[in-house]
């Protein structure tokens, strides 16, 4: 099965288990792909919560969902701490490129970092879709509140393998799956890449 293909079906997963009048949470929207689908899905009385840190990307992801009332764009990246941390824009201008991990020829610069659960009490969830280049774990340690809110009914997360092997972290895949079950979601591997966790 190709890369697009994988994606089709992680996108098909995900908006099945939405709901109109749902909230959904978008971590690492990117440009915006996902989160306009998901903001025809919960409709008019639902919401959509856009999480991107990539300065050029979040202009962009908020030219993308101008007209949709129920888009709130957050400039920030998900992690488990709130603060600043380093930002590396690819030199070649594509901003889908952009990435937290330093990579040849990027330029540094700062962004701001938030822990999901500062944005519990203002959006609780009922998806969660994370797809963030190898910084899942760090998205998943800063949500645990989060996943134990009874409204939440389902994550969906891309793991980036290769990126967290390269930053040491090889175990963090078998460590995000063990969070979601301990938090009460039956995890299934939709594919080689991909976690469908829905509460049990």
């Amino acid at each position: 099965m190709t890369a697009a293909r994988y994606e089709d079906a992680f996108e098909r997963a995900i908006l099945r288990h939405i709901s109109p009048g749902d909230c959904v949470w978008d971590i690492g929207a990117n440009v915006g792909h996902y989160t306009r689908q998901f903001a025809q899905a919960v409709g008019n009385q639902g919401k959509v919560v856009a999480f991107e840190p990539s300065p050029r990307t979040v202009d962009t992801l908020i030219a993308a969902t101008r007209d949709l009332p129920t888009v709130s764009v957050q400039a920030v990246g998900l992690a488990d701490k709130a603060g600043e941390m380093s930002f590396y824009l690819d030199p070649t201008g594509s901003s889908t490129l952009d990435s937290l991990r330093a990579t040849e020829g990027a330029t540094e610069t700062k962004v701001q970092i938030r822990r999901g659960d500062d944005f519990l009490e203002q959006s609780p969830p009922n998806i969660i879709k994370i797809d963030v280049e190898g910084f899942e774990k760090e998205v998943i340690d800063g949500i645990k509140r989060t996943l134990s809110a009874a409204s939440l009914r389902a994550v969906f997360v891309e793991v980036h393998f290769r990126t967290l092997e390269q930053r040491g972290m090889a175990q963090a895949p078998a460590d995000i799956a063990a969070t979601l079950r301990h938090a009460g979601f039956a995890v299934k591997w939709t594919d080689a890449s991909h976690i469908a966790a829905v509460r049990k």
